[in-house]
């Protein structure tokens, strides 16, 4: 009703009062102009706080929250938002350490959904996750492959799967049946059902649910170096 009346009136106005019309026009124009404005500024601030973070050694820091001092302070604040925020997250876990989890208690668990991907698009994703920065130790990655993509999908899969499966924690391929009732055909089906084979497969090693932080990524992205240390951190 907003949006379409706002259209009506503009013709009603028009033909009614010209003039009213004009003002109403000006508002409008005025309000997108400062939203575009506005979006302009959030985004250059964004990209900003982008480049800084990418800048910073974010394993570094992961290493540093593993044992912090109870009696740990800093005299000395540094204006960049990223060194504050972390002086800030050290005094708080140094108050009460056993209140926040240690980096070396949190898993990592990738979803790959993949229906007719080749293999080395699927290859050279993986292998991306094996050259990052965090701890491969800690990384459990799930290649979700549909049944409708046929005995190929399923050979990739687990070929994948098989040749990293000493890289990480683990290496899964886990199959998303064609036709379950009441789903809807595409990729988020795929996605849901290998969280919730994943949910039984932790509950089985005995993993318990808040140490595992879920990424899910398509089958031919390429995670920054960092990116699942710096989720870690983020997380705790």
């Amino acid at each position: 009703m907003i949006s379409w009346g706002g259209l009506i009136l503009l013709v009603v106005l028009a033909i009614v009062n010209p003039t009213l019309c004009a003002i109403y026009l000006l508002l409008v124009c005025t309000t997108t102009l400062i939203k575009a404005v506005g979006v302009a500024f959030h985004m250059i601030r964004g990209s900003r706080r982008l480049t800084a973070a990418q800048k910073i050694n974010w394993r570094a820091r992961l290493d540093e929250l593993e044992d912090v001092q109870e009696d740990i302070s800093f005299k000395k604040r540094s204006k960049d938002f990223f060194d504050a925020r972390h002086q800030d997250v050290l005094e708080r876990i140094g108050i009460a350490p056993d209140t926040f989890p240690k980096p070396a208690s949190i898993y990592n668990a990738v979803i790959l959904p993949m229906y007719n991907e080749a293999f080395e698009v699927l290859d050279g994703t993986v292998e991306s996750i094996v050259d990052g920065a965090h701890d491969n130790s800690r990384m459990i990655v799930v290649i979700a492959y549909e049944e409708r993509g046929g005995a190929e999908a399923k050979q990739t899969a687990e070929r994948i799967a098989k040749k990293y499966s000493k890289s990480f924690f683990a290496c899964l391929a886990v199959e998303h049946p064609k036709d379950l009732p009441d789903e809807v055909i595409g990729k988020g089906g795929n996605i849901t059902h290998s969280g919730r084979y994943l949910q039984h497969w932790l509950d089985e090693k005995g993993i318990p649910y808040q140490d595992v932080l879920v990424t899910t990524l398509d089958s031919d992205n390429r995670p920054h170096k960092q990116y699942f240390c710096y989720v870690t951190y983020e997380y705790i």
